[in-house]
Order: structure tokens, then sequence, then C-alpha cells
């Protein structure tokens, strides 16, 4: 070979190596261009129907604890609860410790969640609507009385729409 063709085979090599780089440059644009195109959300999870104010609107009671319960325009539930823990002294006499509050829920489907009950942040209340009940689970402490908790399973007394106070947040 003659001297200015001995570098002819490298030359080709970082011809190759050049036009690689730049291929793969330019994929990678692309796909940030295409990437920063989609929204935040592409795909949202596919809820069951929001619940219906005949499904929700009224008293619930499980004997000891009442949930009145308001569907609001937004699809939130507006909340107020009155619970007790009945006892007896060690002299007999009848005794109570009461909780209380009032809140709004978010829905997803059948269950409305509130979480920092009583400005308690470790606190979570699941209400589950089923037919003609209500599932209540509470997570954590809720800054009630001794011994009350807004557990349990409830049933409708009414179907009148309560009248709630108002609270921040609220139509």
């Amino acid at each position: 070979m003659k001297a200015t063709d001995e570098g002819a085979p490298l030359l080709f090599v970082h011809s190759i190596k050049r036009s690689a780089m730049k291929l793969v440059s330019l994929s990678a644009l692309l796909l940030c261009l295409l990437f920063r195109s989609l929204p935040a959300q592409p795909y949202q999870r596919v809820t069951q129907l929001a619940l219906s104010p005949a499904q929700v609107n009224g008293t619930w009671s499980n004997g000891h604890n009442t949930f009145r319960i308001r569907l609001l325009s937004d699809g939130r539930l507006q909340l107020d609860f009155d619970g007790a823990y009945s006892y007896r002294t060690p002299r007999g006499e009848r005794m109570a410790n009461v909780g209380t509050f009032v809140g709004l829920a978010t829905v997803d489907g059948n269950i409305a969640r509130i979480s920092n009950v009583n400005e308690a942040p470790e606190c979570r209340i699941i209400l589950t609507f089923s037919d003609a009940r209500l599932a209540v689970v509470q997570e954590g402490m809720c800054g009630f009385g001794n011994g009350v908790t807004a557990d349990g399973t409830y049933k409708r007394t009414s179907q009148k729409v309560p009248k709630i106070i108002a609270i921040e947040g609220e139509e």
C-alpha cells in the first residue's frame, strides 16, 4: 500500500464511529422530545362510577356512633361524626367518653377517605359503602375520647340530607 492509503481503513472506522454517535444522539433527542410532549399522567386508573346521593346521603348509626353524610357537588363527602364509649365506674355509675369531627372525604368508587381528623396526622378513616351498609375502619389515633373509635358497621337510619355545620372548603 502507498503511504497515503495506509490511514484509509482507520479513517473509515472513525467515520463509522462518528455516524453511530450522531445516530445515538439524534435518537436520544427524539425520545426526549417525544416524552416531553406526553401528558404527565397519560393513563388514569378507571374507577367505579362515583357514589350517588341516594347511596350516601343521610344518617348512619351503629348503636353507639353516628355519621351524618352529605354528598357535595364536587364529588366529596361532608361528614359529621359523633361517637361515644359507654362504661360503668367501679361504683356502678354510668359514664361515657365522646368524640366528634366534621370534615371532607375524597371518594374513589364506593370508598371514601378522610385523614388528619381533628388535626391528628396519623388518623385516617376509611368508609366503604355497600348495599344498605357502611363499613368504617379507623387507622391511628383521631383525638376522640378514651375508648371512642369510628370503627364498625353502620346502618342508615334516615335518608334525609343532613344539615352539617359549614366548614372551610365546602361549597
